[in-house]
């Protein structure tokens, strides 16, 4: 068999395990049937969920159950959760613990067949891997919640001064707020805005949605101070827009020194790089020909 031949067999090889990948991880892939008219009489389920997730849910489900039994902390993994914002990989606690429990089982049995092939020794590795799967979730949830307060804090120092002007141009603070959320897509803090139009227009007061807003973001220092300063602003009676703008300055001022922090913090990690990667590469190109001659010339004579 030729070289060629050999490629194009690897090819559609990989190109087949692609597609059977695609096919069970894939969801919405039975919505449609030909011409991209609806399969009548489709299960909801089977139409909108990955193969995997209809294999695996209802085991995940159960697992997931007994460990969150088992932790008793479902309240304090909700507010982890809560200051995420709910991320799509884990909308609910028992989505947490259920990818909590396939990355232990999955590294896990990774260990045990790295066990298989070089011997009873790896069997250590197997339970280290399994206990690292479990608390990976963990890690990725809180780079996320540390993800999404720096976007909260950062998009409140820029966005508080337009609506301080709205406020100044006689607006009041609900329209501000109103105003800034549908205006833009926005991110995290505009979303937030959008919530807490949407709780007054249910009918809450100004108050209770801020408050509302304070206790979804507890972690988030701004936010908190945010909510407060309105709240005392409207019992003394203080300009809001003076209040937003304030804390506007200070917000800027604070994401500025935040920047050149990390700029300075940048500039002494690429040391590491460069005196471990670059220098000795320029060595090796500039001393490399005189060393070859020198040991040439004393070496081999």
């Amino acid at each position: 068999m030729d070289f060629v031949t050999t490629i194009a067999i690897a090819l559609i090889g990989a190109t087949g395990i692609f597609l059977m990948w695609r096919a069970i991880t894939q969801p919405r892939l039975a919505q449609n049937g030909m011409g991209g008219q609806p399969l009548h009489g489709v299960i909801p389920i089977v139409r909108t969920s990955p193969l995997l997730d209809r294999l695996f849910g209802p085991l995940l489900g159960r697992l997931s159950y007994r460990v969150a039994l088992l932790l008793r902390r479902v309240d304090k993994d909700e507010a982890r959760l809560r200051a995420a914002g709910y991320p799509a990989r884990y909308p609910t606690v028992y989505d947490l613990y259920a990818w909590k429990v396939a990355m232990a089982l999955f590294l896990f049995f990774v260990g045990i067949a790295a066990s298989l092939i070089g011997g009873t020794n790896f069997l250590y590795l197997a339970f280290g891997l399994g206990i690292l799967g479990a608390f990976l979730p963990d890690l990725q949830l809180m780079q996320l919640i540390r993800k999404r307060e720096e976007q909260m804090r950062f998009e409140m120092a820029f966005s508080l001064h337009r609506m301080a002007v709205f406020c100044a141009a006689g607006g009041s603070l609900g329209e501000a707020a109103q105003h800034l959320a549908y205006s833009n897509r926005g991110g995290v803090f505009v979303n937030e805005l959008r919530q807490v139009t949407a709780d007054t227009q249910k009918g809450m007061t100004l108050d209770e949605a801020l408050e509302q807003m304070k206790e979804r973001n507890p972690n988030i220092p701004e936010v908190v101070t945010l909510s407060e300063l309105l709240r005392a602003s409207a019992r003394t009676g203080t300009s809001n827009a003076e209040v937003l703008r304030n804390l506007g300055n200070m917000m800027i001022d604070k994401a500025l020194q935040e920047m050149e922090q990390r700029g300075i913090a940048s500039g002494v990690q690429m040391v590491i790089p460069v005196g471990g990667l670059i220098l000795p590469a320029i060595g090796i190109a500039v001393m490399g020909p005189g060393i070859f001659l020198a040991a040439q010339y004393f070496l081999f004579r």
